[in-house]
């Protein structure tokens, strides 16, 4: 019984091996050319925001989606690739609510899209505001025994920042990023960012300044 199966197996093998490739990639073709359905969510991306407006508030930012589509496309669909497109060259100051349709939607071609949860999203808009705010070191550290901080300079000392009167109405200055003194016995220059990545700005704003310290003998 066991020389049987023996030559069962080897008798044509490579015949028995092309049938078993060739079955394969029938299954895997018809699989492929599947219809199904599967979820998927979208970032909400926002375009053409009027340039006296910034936008401070966006409700969801991240949509649901049901899709329909071949599995060989909806296998190549990235989370990070799915975006809805909201326009907003239209939008005026205060709360904007735009419907979400699925021509809003970077997919493939071939891909439908049943159903888009919530259909619709929120945008609050504020006009935007100028202000010049002073730039202070944030200085950790002390100098090495027996020096002294003779001065501290900050190339430039102020910044002007574009952006949310929420935010910028009650800010009188901005920090930099820690520069570490600690132990130096002479003068330490250094490039510094400025802490405004929690800030919603217009525009490019300096974000690094040049910090000189300077030290000398008590």
């Amino acid at each position: 019984m066991v020389d049987k199966l023996k030559g069962f197996f080897a008798e044509n093998l490579g015949l028995k091996i092309i049938s078993l490739f060739l079955a394969f990639s029938l299954w895997i073709f018809v699989k492929g050319s599947m219809r199904e359905e599967v979820d998927a969510r979208a970032v909400v991306e926002l375009r053409e925001v009027p340039s006296h407006l910034i936008v401070t508030s966006v409700e969801p930012e991240v949509v649901n989606l049901r899709l329909r589509g071949f599995l060989s496309q909806l296998a190549t669909l990235s989370p990070r690739d799915l975006r809805i497109i909201v326009d907003l060259r239209d939008a005026t100051q205060g709360l904007n609510v735009f419907k979400l349709h699925s021509t809003d939607l970077q997919i493939p071609r071939g891909v439908e899209v049943l159903a888009i949860s919530p259909s619709q999203v929120e945008v609050r808009l504020s006009r935007v505001i100028s202000k010049v705010v002073r730039i202070r070191p944030l200085i950790k550290g002390r100098p090495r025994e027996g020096f002294t901080i003779k001065e501290i300079k900050v190339d430039p000392p102020y910044v002007m920042l574009r952006g949310n009167p929420e935010e910028l109405d009650e800010l009188t200055e901005v920090k930099t990023e820690e520069i570490d003194i600690s132990g130096i016995d002479e003068g330490l220059y250094a490039e510094v960012p400025l802490q405004i990545s929690n800030l919603r700005l217009k525009g490019e704003p300096i974000r690094k300044v040049r910090i000189k310290v300077e030290v000398e003998r008590r």
